[in-house]
């Protein structure tokens, strides 16, 4: 049974119960609408594929229904190769060097066969919803099966043996497990890319992201709490800062250019909160060559021996807040490259650290940014 549009935005408003997503009421395509609302919610991809098939099982998996959505170049090109897949679940993952949040590196079997079901706790606000839109269907079925008695004996209604045998087709369809083949998947992942003005690849929806959340985080810089734009956003200090970003923005529905002024305003407030000038410069410039590795950064005599050393380091600088942000991730290591060509990469993946931003509070990250 096709899903129509009016089902699947009811379906999308019971999944955003508790969070505010006007988008959903307005005009736009079905899959921009659940972009937002994906990108809103913060789902991550286990979720977020489910709720795709769940939204969209005919489109992608039933021969009869129409075409794929949003087809890809790569739908073309698979035919059937599971690296292929790979690659382009590398693509929607967070490629971070400096934190634990996972980078896929293979598929596996467990993607390629999903079950179509939601997950037990979202709670009962959103089961209620849920129930309501299926209750629609459970009555557009039985007036269905109602018009499908096509024949009469002796005074009897007798149900027309050959719907009845589809429709009981259809059912025993529906509550079976649905396995996706690679083409398939590669076209749900296409159409789940999303892709701003800011950066060609921002941050995915990755599984591992509320797993490292602290209830009560340490620290937490107070400009995110200026911005307000709903009542139902609230900051993560732990999470990547590109995360938390793309999070906002979606919320605000910020134009590009909007969205380029509030990145630089809000990344160059985290730079200052987390290496502010306080007066005693020789100590800050030693934590900052301690915080990206440098042995014997106690040792150091002069800022100019600082700067010095720091110049040699090749670090993403946006892993180097995240690092700050994650008390967990801080006690790692923070990530380093070895090459111009590692860091030029890591520095695609994220987009450039503007330059504004890093010589922000004592400028003290101002010597690791690099010319690539």
């Amino acid at each position: 049974m096709y899903v129509s549009a009016d089902k699947q935005v009811a379906i999308m408003q019971a999944w955003a119960s508790g969070v505010k997503c006007d988008f959903l009421t307005t005009d736009g395509s079905i899959e921009n609408k659940f972009r937002r609302l994906a990108n809103v919610k913060g789902w991550d991809d286990k979720e977020l594929f489910q709720r795709w098939e769940m939204l969209f099982e005919e489109d992608i998996l039933d021969p009869s229904a129409p075409a794929p959505i949003l087809p890809s170049e790569s739908a073309n090109s698979v035919g059937g190769d599971v690296e292929d897949l790979a690659e382009d679940m590398r693509e929607l993952s967070v490629l971070s060097q400096a934190s634990s949040y996972t980078v896929v590196s293979s598929a596996s079997d467990d993607v390629l066969a999903r079950v179509r079901s939601l997950d037990s706790e979202e709670g009962s606000e959103e089961s209620e919803s849920l129930a309501r839109v299926r209750s629609l269907d459970s009555e557009e079925e039985e007036e269905a099966r109602s018009d499908s008695v096509s024949s009469s004996q002796n005074g009897q209604l007798v149900p027309n043996n050959t719907e009845e045998a589809s429709r009981q087709d259809s059912l025993d369809s529906n509550n079976s497990v649905h396995t996706c083949n690679t083409a398939d998947l590669n076209n749900a992942l296409q159409s789940l890319k999303l892709h701003w003005g800011i950066a060609d690849n921002r941050p995915a929806l990755q599984q591992e992201h509320h797993e490292l959340h602290h209830p009560t985080p340490p620290n937490s810089n107070p400009e995110w709490d200026k911005l307000d734009p709903h009542e139902h956003f609230v900051h993560d200090p732990t999470a990547p800062f590109l995360f938390e970003f793309s999070r906002v923005s979606c919320c605000c529905s910020w134009s590009t250019s909007r969205a380029r002024g509030e990145l630089i305003s809000l990344l160059a407030s985290e730079v200052n909160f987390f290496y502010p000038y306080t007066g005693n410069a020789m100590t800050q410039w030693r934590q900052i060559c301690k915080d990206v590795g440098l042995a014997g950064a106690d040792d150091y005599k002069s800022v100019t021996q600082c700067k010095k050393a720091l110049r040699t380091v090749k670090v993403n600088l946006f892993h180097l807040i995240d690092y700050k942000r994650n008390p967990d991730v801080g006690k790692a290591p923070l990530k380093t490259f070895s090459s111009w060509g590692k860091l030029r990469q890591s520095v695609r993946e994220t987009g450039r650290f503007p330059k504004q931003c890093a010589k922000a509070g004592g400028g003290f990250i101002a010597p690791l940014l690099k010319v690539l």
